[in-house]
């Protein structure tokens, strides 16, 4: 790392521990205007390590991804960020923003493979894969039944039935596809098994993903 890039990084946390020295001694009250300048010094700070430390030989493109477009990162549950630097096919920097009231920001180096091109549609404001699925909030995929490969987890999104007798919550079944026989799918959960002819809409969820510990599907 630049001994620039190091004076930068020592001069924001000077002024982010100088917020908290004052936060002790009860001489500052903050607003959302100082705390966002706080935190956005914090963020400066990661900004400074990741790329300080990511300096030198880079790629502008290697295969289908490049530097600057948005990818799905799918060992992260297929969450979307920006591609900052190609060093190799092991160590690609990419950016996480979050979205809604509660932004935040996150780097990590991922090797080529776990990334996807992700393209933008900004009639539907989502982003698309190359095979034409849509990713949801969280990482999440939405598509079909058809789609699917044995193993995969998936729930269906509410629908009016749903609504009608006050399911509120589509995460309470989750289903893993098992196979499709002739025109019918099948399909578990929890010990019990479903079918249907009817290539219903999902969302599948990444096959490591548990939402209640020790709980089988």
């Amino acid at each position: 790392m630049k001994k620039e890039k190091v004076k930068q990084i020592l001069e924001k946390l000077y002024q982010v521990r100088e917020d908290f020295q004052m936060l002790h001694d009860d001489v500052w009250v903050p607003d959302e205007d100082s705390c966002n300048a706080s935190i956005e010094n914090v963020e400066s700070i990661i900004s400074l390590i990741f790329t300080g430390f990511s300096e030198g030989v880079s790629w502008e493109k290697y295969g289908e991804i490049i530097k600057g477009e948005m990818v799905f990162v799918n060992s992260e549950g297929g969450l979307v960020a920006e591609v900052i630097k190609i060093q190799d096919i092991n160590d690609v920097l990419v950016k996480f923003v979050g979205e809604g009231p509660n932004k935040w920001l996150k780097y990590g180096y991922y090797k080529l493979n776990e990334l996807q091109h992700a393209e933008y549609n900004q009639n539907d404001d989502k982003y698309y894969s190359k095979d034409g699925y849509t990713y949801a909030e969280g990482g999440e995929i939405k598509t079909n039944l058809s789609k699917l490969k044995k193993g995969d987890k998936f729930y269906f999104p509410l629908d009016k039935d749903d609504e009608e007798i006050g399911r509120t919550n589509p995460l309470d079944a989750i289903y893993v596809f098992n196979n499709k026989i002739k025109s019918t799918y099948h399909y578990s959960s929890k010990g019990s098994k479903f079918s249907t002819s009817t290539n219903r809409g999902i969302v599948t969820l990444p096959k490591d993903s548990t939402y209640e510990e020790g709980e089988e599907y």
